[in-house]
């Protein structure tokens, strides 16, 4: 069995703690681009199980545009 264990992934943050608006935009991008960098890794390598998946995934899709 493969499992990928991922934790904090930040993906309904703003980013705007400590970063100024424009590397705070950047900084979600790299965020969300390694989330799908992840799940396309899983899907391509016979991962059984993604700990808390759906509910990054359920944020995840929350953010894409409608």
């Amino acid at each position: 069995m493969k499992i990928i264990h991922c934790a904090d992934l930040h993906l309904d943050s703003r980013m705007n703690a400590n970063l100024e608006k424009d590397k705070a935009k950047e900084r979600k991008g790299e965020i969300l681009h390694t989330f799908e960098r992840m799940i396309t890794y899983a899907a391509e390598n016979g991962v059984s199980a993604i700990p808390r998946l759906l509910l990054y995934f359920q944020q995840y899709k929350a953010m894409l545009p409608a």
